[in-house]
């Protein structure tokens, strides 16, 4: 079944209305819920609407796609705000320069890993591969982040 033409752009608003509902509403967001909770809720509704794509390939599905951009108008803000908080004035440029190129640069990964994969697989397949991989990675980076930033709440 293909989509005319047409709906892509109203697909895109919508999108994009929804990245910038939660960028706008981000700092009252985090304030709401505090920091570990919002990490664990971006890596949740990140990876398992994937793999809920990849196991059940219906079309209705597909709108799970919002639920990334619920991430993607969020992280930017709030992530911002959380290194402000955290890290001395003369640090925060330099960390916040390799934050995000270390995001662009797993992006471009991770992302050409899946293209790859999918050489391999079909979609469906790929797409709980993805899913689980960011559940991993995401969980690993919850643990560490506890670590690093349980001394700290003290």
């Amino acid at each position: 079944m293909s989509l005319p033409l047409e709906y892509y752009g109203w697909i895109f608003f919508a999108l994009n209305v929804v990245a910038a509902f939660f960028s706008y509403f981000a700092h009252e967001i985090a304030k709401r819920f505090g920091p570990m909770t919002c990490f664990t809720v971006m890596v949740l509704i990140t990876a398992l609407p994937i793999i809920l794509m990849g196991a059940l390939t219906i079309l209705p599905m597909v709108w799970l796609v919002l639920f990334q951009n619920v991430t993607r108008g969020y992280l930017r803000p709030f992530m911002g705000q959380y290194l402000n908080d955290h890290l001395e004035s003369e640090r925060r440029a330099t960390v916040s320069s390799v934050q995000w190129a270390v995001d662009a640069l797993a992006q471009f990964v991770f992302l050409g890993i899946f293209g790859l994969v999918l050489k391999v697989v079909n979609l469906p397949v790929a797409l709980i591969m993805l899913g689980v991989g960011t559940l991993l990675i995401g969980s690993y980076l919850l643990i560490e982040y506890r670590k690093i930033f349980k001394p700290l709440s003290r």
